[in-house]
């Protein structure tokens, strides 16, 4: 575990350097980001330079931000003046109610697909959940957004079209077109990887023992081959997670959510490099905490793997 972490902590260094270092080479410059594009005194200019620490060579920018960084202080919007760490806690609650809600709606549609399913092999049922299955995967999340604002919120008006909504129902009632688009190619995913983890148990011959005893279908399915085909679901669910994260932008601007992604978007569109600098990096330490606690997982829920196998 800790090798793992020390190389989680690497990949974190590289993508920080590429953070930074993306922002920089995209067109304009922090000086132009700072002032808008207004004329300023070369006075103010410089002072603007001296705060922002511009005159360093870039590596010692990079060296003093990244310093900062791991106090979770990543300097100040160059719109706002707000701190960035301010913008990113007040935005970070939305986006992980979403991706909450986007993930327990793939994990209770995707599941007991891939159950029926895989109990149903080559009949109509199961051909017909594939077939699904890859629409699902074919279509992009921004375009089923667009379908379901349209169907469900313009012309039948069953739901709000934007905002985050107050109080604990109402936000469940204006998040659930957002996380049904988030959720659509998930749920596909998940469904495929389950199917093909159970109908491999199946095929086992403790499966063919257990029938053999006696025991009931729902037994069989639920205490052998579920229990025994979690490992690759627990796997999947994990990348799920984590794409669910990287995938949040497009859905909360399609929905006026301000959210982690809408702030990235709104700071891109800004050239606010602070804030942009400091989401990326966020969400990117996201990423590799899920991924890394999907390992762990995967181990707790397949004890024929030892945990060192699982992790190098």
């Amino acid at each position: 575990m800790l090798r793992r972490l020390g190389f989680m902590a690497v990949v974190l260094l590289l993508l920080s350097i590429g953070i930074f270092a993306l922002t920089y080479l995209a067109p304009g410059s922090p000086e132009e980001s700072l002032t808008a594009g207004r004329p300023v005194t070369p006075e103010a200019l410089e002072s603007l330079r001296a705060r922002y620490n511009l005159n360093d060579p870039l590596p010692v920018q990079y060296g003093t931000w990244a310093v900062r960084a791991l106090t979770l202080d990543f300097g100040e919007s160059f719109r706002s003046n707000e701190s960035v760490t301010t913008l990113i806690l007040g935005a970070s609650s939305l986006t992980l109610q979403l991706v909450a809600f986007s993930f327990v709606i793939v994990l209770a549609v995707a599941i007991p697909l891939a159950l029926l399913a895989a109990t149903r092999q080559r009949s109509f049922i199961d051909r017909s959940i594939s077939a699904a299955a890859v629409m699902g995967i074919a279509a992009p999340p921004f375009v089923v957004s667009v379908f379901l604002l349209y169907v469900f919120g313009v012309r039948l008006g069953w739901f709000p079209v934007f905002g985050p909504g107050d109080g604990f129902v109402d936000r469940i009632y204006h998040l659930t077109l957002p996380a049904i688009a988030l959720a659509s190619a998930m749920i596909a995913l998940i469904l495929k990887v389950t199917r093909a983890s159970l109908i491999d148990v199946f095929d086992q011959e403790y499966i063919t023992f257990a029938r053999a005893r006696g025991l009931g279908p729902r037994k069989v399915l639920l205490t052998y081959g579920l229990r025994n085909g979690l490992g690759a679901v627990a796997t999947a669910a994990g990348l799920t997670l984590a794409s669910l994260l990287a995938s949040t932008a497009l859905i909360e601007e399609s929905f006026a959510i301000p959210g982690l992604g809408a702030l990235l978007v709104r700071a891109v569109e800004e050239q606010d490099l602070p804030v942009v600098q400091g989401v990326a990096l966020t969400l990117a330490a996201a990423i590799l905490l899920v991924t890394f606690v999907t390992d762990i997982l995967y181990v707790v829920l397949d004890p024929r793997l030892e945990l060192e196998d699982a992790l190098t």
